[in-house]
């Protein structure tokens, strides 16, 4: 699966992101930038993706999960509850939002309802990209929406909104975007369906 990822990416005319492509199964999607082990992909296992696309070191993420088989319900909640997460906090951001209301919104969202699939959120809800090299194309060092940030949202800031839970001994899930802040509200910039 992470050889077929980078041939398309580059077949598409991308190049080599700053990080290579995240491709994880089962347990080990749980960990966050864990890459492939060369492992088979076994039937009811989680495999939790996350891949940016780079064009002129811009970079655009997202994190995406596939299942092999029928997905039991902890599963299910869990793509239903960060699929909730991510809509709400997108319907929010727009210029002159604190980043810490953003956070709150997707945090309250997972936080009410995790207990009821056994995951859990660690870490900030987003952080800025765009112009990256390697070893990372995030920019959290420069802004992450997490708790309480003061910090405001203003026009063309750019960012990989993720809400993802962690279920230990089954993985990762995540739904995430990278977003631009427009005028008044805010321009997914990735386009695929976010589903299982």
């Amino acid at each position: 699966m992470a050889a077929d990822i980078h041939f398309a990416m580059f077949k598409a005319g991308g190049e080599w992101p700053a990080i290579s492509p995240f491709v994880a199964t089962g347990h080990r999607g749980s960990i966050g930038h864990q890459t492939w082990a060369g492992d088979f992909i076994k039937k009811n296992e989680c495999v939790f993706l996350e891949v940016s696309g780079c064009l002129k070191r811009y970079h655009a993420a997202i994190m995406r999960n596939c299942f092999v088989g029928q997905p039991d319900q902890q599963i299910l909640d869990a793509i239903k509850t960060v699929q909730e997460a991510v809509d709400a906090s997108i319907a929010m951001i727009k210029p002159g939002i604190r980043l810490g209301e953003v956070d709150a919104v997707s945090r309250k969202i997972i936080s009410l309802a995790a207990p009821n699939f056994g995951g859990m959120q660690v870490t900030r809800s987003a952080y800025s990209i765009g112009i990256a090299f390697a070893p990372d194309w995030g920019e959290g060092h420069i802004m992450s929406i997490r708790h309480r940030d003061p910090r405001v949202l203003q026009p063309n800031m750019t960012f990989h909104n993720i809400p993802w839970v962690q279920i230990p001994g089954k993985g990762g899930i995540g739904l995430s975007e990278t977003i631009r802040v427009t005028e008044d509200g805010c321009e997914v910039i990735t386009q695929l369906p976010r589903q299982l």
